[in-house]
């Protein structure tokens, strides 16, 4: 148990109850030396004023906000900027002051002037740069605020409204003689040790004596060629300008080539003279043998110049006609004669003038075939064939002369029907050939059955 020992004289405030809380003075100032240790809350009505407060805040309210509350990017000098918020401020990454040399990285910008005693970098987008800022040198000048080139109002280089010119104030007083061979020229000195002057005469010389140039061959209209390094020329070989005529005499060729142009249909052109013969002519070892030749009566004539040389004419590997001094033979080919034929001489055949084929099955007829007898004994088909351009008025015969059934059968159809029996025996079809239009081909029946 705890004692309270009062001496000397008490005073009780309040209503003198003899209370331990009427020992206590909550009216007049009071003065508290040492440390007190509250275990509850202290709270006050009014105030709690302090020279200093100590311990945990957190619960304080009511304070006014701090002017800066959060510092992001610090670094060594780096300088402050604000932020979005004025109570946070950053250290900037691009902006930096050692303390005598400010470090920016990006641009530089200012709504007024930037000032300094000399400026470094590349200047290629300073504008509006005078000429008297410029460090002109001895070779350019301010000249009412237009910067020039400073020349010599000697005869030389001179700066007029339209440009840079050659300078000569005594124009009008030039010579038009020819150049003489004393006359001089300035010349650049590889060395770069001292300027020279050359003469016309010196310079001759020395090209004359360095450098090779080609002789021009005598003759008017001669055509020029290189003949070891010097210009030739043959009065075999000559083309007349006025004329647009090419001459050549005795002039051997290896190959003469000539390339027609996109829409040029005329390649080749040879126009012989009036009244007079022109040749093509073919030879072997210096001999002619053939020749294609105009006459001067302009016949157009192919020929060979030997009766013992064959002509002939061909189309692709396959001979077509040939003459030779003994007779003319149609080789590959049947011959067509679509108006008439007049022969003024005796007519000979080495075979049937019909080309006729006996057939005892089914058989495919050929494109020249033209009298087909069937022979068969049982039943057999002869299938025609396909009608193309070139087979257009073709006339074919077929004959049965077998005891078994013919059938006839083409693609392109026999008056519109795929497929025509002959019978009896003994029966015959001619047909032929034909486009009805629009290359719509087939064949039509122009004779049937009868005797042949």
């Amino acid at each position: 148990m705890a004692y309270n020992i009062l001496k000397d004289d008490v005073e009780f405030s309040g209503v003198n109850l003899g209370n331990i809380e009427d020992m206590i003075n909550d009216h007049a100032d009071q003065t508290i030396g040492g440390t007190k240790t509250f275990s509850e809350m202290v709270t006050a009505s009014v105030g709690v004023s302090a020279s200093f407060f100590y311990g945990d805040g957190t619960g304080l309210t009511g304070l006014s906000e701090p002017a800066i509350v959060t510092y992001d990017g610090a670094a060594t000098n780096r300088l402050i900027v604000g932020s979005y918020n004025s109570n946070v401020v950053s250290g900037a990454a691009g902006l930096s002051y050692d303390g005598s040399s400010l470090s920016v990285t990006g641009d530089v910008t200012a709504s007024v002037n930037v000032s300094a005693s000399a400026f470094q970098g590349d200047g290629n987008s300073l504008t509006n740069i005078g000429p008297s800022s410029l460090n002109l040198g001895a070779g350019l000048r301010d000249l009412a605020g237009n910067l020039e080139i400073n020349l010599d109002p000697d005869a030389g280089l001179q700066v007029d409204i339209n440009g840079l010119k050659v300078y000569t104030p005594n124009l009008n007083n030039l010579s038009s003689s020819a150049i003489a061979a004393t006359d001089q020229f300035l010349v650049y000195d590889d060395d770069e040790t001292k300027n020279k002057r050359l003469s016309v005469g010196t310079l001759s010389t020395y090209l004359g004596s360095t450098l090779n140039f080609a002789t021009v061959a005598a003759g008017q209209n001669r055509i020029q060629f290189n003949d070891a390094d010097e210009l030739a020329s043959s009065a075999n070989l000559t083309f007349n300008s006025s004329t647009g005529l090419l001459s050549s005499v005795s002039a051997n060729f290896q190959t003469i080539e000539v390339e027609g142009q996109a829409g040029q249909n005329t390649i080749l052109t040879l126009d012989k003279g009036e009244n007079s013969a022109s040749y093509v002519e073919f030879r072997n070892g210096g001999a002619k043998y053939a020749e294609i030749f105009g006459t001067s009566a302009e016949s157009f004539i192919i020929r060979t110049t030997s009766t013992s040389a064959n002509f002939i004419l061909r189309q692709g590997g396959d001979d077509l006609i040939t003459f030779s001094n003994g007779n003319t033979t149609l080789d590959n080919n049947k011959v067509t004669i679509n108006q008439e034929l007049v022969v003024t001489g005796n007519m000979e055949t080495a075979s049937r003038i019909h080309s006729t084929t006996v057939q005892t099955a089914s058989y495919s007829i050929a494109a020249g075939d033209e009298i087909i007898l069937m022979n068969n004994s049982a039943v057999a088909t002869a299938s025609l064939p396909p009608i193309s351009s070139d087979l257009v008025g073709i006339a074919l015969t077929i004959k049965r002369t077998g005891a078994g059934t013919v059938h006839i059968s083409g693609s392109n159809g026999i008056d519109s029907q795929p497929t025509i029996d002959i019978s009896p025996q003994g029966g015959f079809m001619r047909i032929i050939a034909a486009d009805f239009g629009g290359s719509n081909y087939g064949w039509a029946i122009i004779a049937k059955s009868g005797s042949f």
